[in-house]
């Protein structure tokens, strides 16, 4: 069964969650936002990025906004347009293994991050040489690449401020 998502390549220029329209995403992350809060999807399109920041920007003053980006390197993104639309951004999260189907809701700091891959991050349970590797780098990855790396890539990302 093909749910739509409001944040997939398949989207539309914009398009807005709110209470009338709560789905999956949405329900997903209502947890860590404000109820009265305005989804919207990031698109990957910069054309459709410029239409969203006009339909931001015409926002009024207050207005708590949450953002969605579910492509790669969603951090630089998702900053730039909360710039550009004079967002103050409270809060970042990133969704692990993706937007869509998050299973960890991972609040974008460094000490976070890093008690993840030392707690819960895990290989499969496979007596293969290559769950074998995996376990030993997770660790190893988790203290020495930096978090702003590490944060750059992930591709679900959830961007939560205020219109200023």
């Amino acid at each position: 069964m093909n749910r739509p998502s409001p944040v997939s390549h398949r989207t539309p220029s914009v398009r807005t969650v709110g209470p009338g329209h709560i789905d999956a995403v949405a329900r997903r992350w209502k947890v860590v936002s404000p109820t009265e809060a305005r989804w919207f999807a990031v698109p990957h399109m910069p054309r459709a990025r410029s239409q969203l920041v006009a339909d931001l920007e015409e926002l009024p003053v207050g207005t708590c906004v949450v953002l969605c980006d579910s492509w790669l390197l969603s951090r630089g993104r998702c900053r730039k347009l909360a710039s550009q639309c004079s967002i103050v951004v409270a809060r970042e999260y990133v969704a692990l293994p993706t937007l869509s189907g998050a299973l960890v809701l991972l609040q974008d700091e460094a000490g976070t991050a890093r008690y993840l891959a030392d707690n819960l991050l895990s290989a499969p349970p496979t007596p293969t040489m290559r769950a074998r590797i995996q376990e030993m780098l997770i660790p190893v990855v988790g203290r020495t690449v930096s978090h702003r790396m590490r944060s750059a890539v992930f591709a679900g990302r959830v961007v939560i401020g205020t219109r200023t």
